[in-house]
């Protein structure tokens, strides 16, 4: 059976169906739904990074038109329970232990607390103004700790200890790969380099603020959450462990959400105790999150830093790369967070054929806001720094940086390939891919040029950077939470179809694309498929969206589901015309026997058949709906390489990206706009990593990045994001390698943009100013730290 609906299936660019909504201001986020009876939650926040505290909430509560106020001492002694502590996802690699229980995050600090932002309290009252004020009216003493707001501080033989289970603020510590094998290795090498990296965290950023409504049911004792989350399933798993409180009794939707990025992938303190507030109050109660708040405790991203190496043989073998990798955790180990540690190290190899690998990661507590999951997550420095460290060692070595990635690159024959970090690609076709790029950037006239240019006092730079990323994350036991995909499929007795989809769609474009797998699969219309997801309500089951994971195994369940259906409605339409199954084709949603065609029955018309029950098989049940939870064989791993070419005035340090090359390499696209559009968003949020972005803290620990600036006011304080106007043009190209075990052979391809960008646009900076011996540099790269690289004293 071959089904096909050419013109809005799989492979088709169709303008994005959820998009009407949001350009005619039909959009609806948490924000926008009435609650003429909503109670209002202000969260009372530490202003100091490390103490111990006392809360006088005595005024506050004679304040007129405040319902309630909670201390830490209030939510203890409440009737209602105590909500637990977080759980993780997993440990950090495979051999470490999980970390100590103290240090998985609290919803509340009882009596110290750890970072700039933590709750200590509520204010509950009958309007936000009344809240807010009231806050002004609780006093607060603190009895300061000396913060830690660096690993380097934190390890100090006299830092203060964060939590007493881990005086030394060491929260766990273990390698992956080879050691003994790796050292060998750089024993025998012809060239070694090694780069530092200092710290840098950056914020996710969101476009809307995060925010939740609880509203809970006294006589059915049924709670429900509405917020901003990627996971609302397991988010309603996740609050009735927390809250002690029946998972059947809870039900969570997510409504339009602008943006996630990966850091809605878990639910945070004030989420839990909105839930926990409206169970204790037996009030609907709503929580909404400024934008500074929002920026001052939404979790970074990153937080690597330590020592990369990479031993090169005489010929342009690669013959080991290793790390030794400081992990900044934030004050408290966040779901997520233990985790990338190892899927970190999985892509320590990149596209390479790399015969020894070894990573040794630290992880470390400090006085700052948690670390954990946002687009690219750990692959975004692993692979920056083993791609500057190729182009590094190749130029040491007096080679062509694009000839050392080609001559070293998995051939399509090694295909599936266990790296020496652990990982197992399922397939690609790197060079391939990797030639693309380099004949659109005109690759060997651009060095001559870039020679001549130099001469002239001109300086152009070229950065290449080739990705993988984990997608498709699976399969089960993975890691310690369900990582299948959901996908249930409806057939309506008029032909229409409705998909409920396990996955949460905040911008990615899911109605779309998991319509046009519906479409494909049983040959109707895209028009005629609804997509339903975001609520436990509508949806059984699930899972979220998160890993870039939502084409493949998503998508790869309604696959399935649909399939199932075509095979139910191929018994059908045998029945009909009185043959078996088995002679039976399906093709644009019509049936019809292998020999006599003209007795063709349409997918509606055996959909309204079976509904009625009547004149189906004996055997047969009435109805057409199947659903599927899709547990792969593996990861996917989409691939491909961007290049960058820049100018560097070297006398003011300013830049300007003069070409942007982007090659993609997802599989099948189930749509090829969206993933250029996705492509490009990646590269957005990359670049500004790569140039603009970093949290910082004060030396006591207060968060200074809370609000948005712009990049010419300063050097310091406020947190600063790409505009369009920083956006380069961008020449997108796709190769396609399917993968081997997804049913309709997509791979997943959400995060490339992050994961390469930085890498190549931090290559082509240094590339471009090598003539004037500059110390590498570390992200963001901005035009002052240019300059002082080229101006540096005592420099030869």
């Amino acid at each position: 059976m071959t089904p096909n609906h050419s013109d809005s299936g799989i492979g088709s660019s169709v303008s994005r169906k959820e998009d009407r909504k949001v350009l005619l201001g039909g959009s609806k986020g948490v924000d926008d739904i009435p609650l003429s009876d909503a109670l209002h939650i202000q969260f009372i926040r530490s202003e100091k990074a490390h103490a111990t505290f006392t809360v006088d909430a005595t005024n506050a509560r004679d304040v007129s038109g405040v319902v309630a106020v909670y201390t830490p001492d209030d939510i203890k002694q409440s009737e209602t329970t105590t909500p637990n502590p977080f759980t993780l996802f997993s440990a950090p690699m495979e051999g470490v232990p999980y970390p100590d229980d103290s240090l998985r995050q609290r919803s509340f600090a009882e009596d110290k607390v750890h970072y700039h932002g933590e709750i200590i309290g509520m204010v509950v009252a009958e309007t936000q103004r009344i809240a807010r004020d009231a806050l002004d009216e609780i006093t607060i003493e603190y009895d300061i700790i000396e913060p830690v707001v660096t690993p380097q501080e934190a390890t100090a033989d006299d830092a203060a200890a964060i939590h007493e289970s881990v005086p030394d603020n060491v929260a766990f510590e273990g390698g992956q790969g080879d050691r003994d094998l790796t050292d060998e290795q750089f024993e025998n090498a012809a060239y070694t380099v090694e780069l530092e990296k200092d710290a840098q965290r950056v914020s996710p950023t969101p476009l809307e603020p995060r925010a939740a409504i609880g509203q809970y049911d006294e006589a059915t004792e049924h709670l429900d959450i509405i917020a901003t989350t990627q996971i609302p399933h397991a988010y309603r798993r996740l609050l009735a462990q927390m809250l002690e409180h029946p998972e059947n009794k809870i039900d969570v939707t997510v409504p339009d959400m602008g943006g996630g990025f990966g850091a809605r992938q878990h639910p945070y303190p004030a989420d839990v105790l909105v839930g926990w507030c409206a169970v204790d109050l037996e009030r609907t109660v709503k929580w909404r999150s400024t934008r500074t708040e929002n920026q001052l405790v939404e979790n970074d991203g990153r937080g690597y830093e330590g020592t990369w190496e990479i031993a090169l043989s005489e010929q342009g073998d690669i013959l080991a790369v290793r790390a030794d990798i400081r992990y900044d955790l934030g004050a408290w180990i966040a779901r997520g967070a233990a985790s990338l540690a190892e899927a970190g190290n999985l892509l320590m190899t990149g596209l390479y054929d790399i015969p020894a690998a070894y990573s040794h990661v630290t992880g470390i507590v400090t006085n700052t806001a948690r670390i954990d999951a946002y687009r690219g997550v750990s692959a975004t420095p692993m692979l920056m720094m083993l791609e500057r460290l190729v182009s590094k060692v190749a130029k040491k070595a007096g080679m062509d940086p694009a000839a050392v990635r080609k001559r070293n690159f998995v051939d399509p024959d090694q295909f599936p390939y266990q790296t020496a970090g652990g990982a197992k690609y399922d397939s690609g076709d790197y060079e391939r891919n990797f030639d693309i790029g380099l004949d659109e950037l005109d690759y060997s006239s651009l060095r001559e040029r870039q020679e001549q240019l130099r001469e002239e006092g001109r300086y152009i730079g070229i950065g290449i950077s080739c990705w993988t990323e984990v997608a498709g994350l699976g399969p089960c036991g993975h890691i310690d939470v369900a990582t299948w995909g959901y996908g249930g499929v409806q057939v309506h007795p008029t032909g229409e179809v409705t998909v409920y989809a396990g996955s949460s769609n905040h911008g990615q474009g899911h109605e779309t694309s998991l319509g046009q797998v519906a479409s494909h699969e049983l040959g109707v219309p895209l028009d005629s498929v609804t997509v339903v997801e975001n609520s436990t309500k509508e949806v059984t089951e699930g899972v979220g969206t998160y890993a870039s994971r939502t084409a493949a195994l998503t998508g790869g369940a309604v696959a399935k589901s649909c399939r199932k259906i075509v095979r139910k409605g191929g018994k059908v339409a045998a029945h009909e015309t009185g043959v078996t199954p088995d002679v039976i084709e399906f093709d644009d949603g019509t049936y019809y026997p292998i020999d006599s065609p003209e007795d063709a029955v349409t997918f509606s018309e055996v959909a309204r058949q079976v509904h009625m029950g009547a004149d189906i098989p004996e055997e047969m049940e009435p109805g057409l709906e199947e659903q599927t939870y899709y547990d792969p064989e593996n990861c996917t791993w989409p691939f491909g390489t961007h290049m960058v070419v820049v100018e560097v005035d070297p006398d003011t340090g300013e830049y300007d990206i003069d070409q942007y090359v982007a090659t993609e390499d997802c599989g099948v696209q189930i749509n090829p706009a969206i993933v250029e559009g996705q492509i490009v968003g990646g590269i957005a949020q990359g670049l500004g990593q790569a140039l603009y972005e970093e949290v910082e803290y004060a030396d006591d620990g207060t968060h200074l990045s809370a609000p948005l600036r712009d990049e010419t006011l300063g050097s310091s304080g406020g947190y600063t994001v790409p505009k369009a106007e920083h956006m380069p043009d961008i020449t997108i190209k796709s190769t396609t390698t399917p993968s081997p075990h997804t049913p309709h052979g997509a791979k997943g391809m959400g995060e490339s943009g992050t994961v390469a960008a930085p890498g190549a646009i931090v290559n082509a900076i240094e590339d471009a100013i090598e003539p004037f011996d500059i110390d590498p540099m570390t992200p963001p790269i901005t035009p002052e730290k240019v300059w002082m690289a080229i101006n540096r004293e005592g420099k030869e």
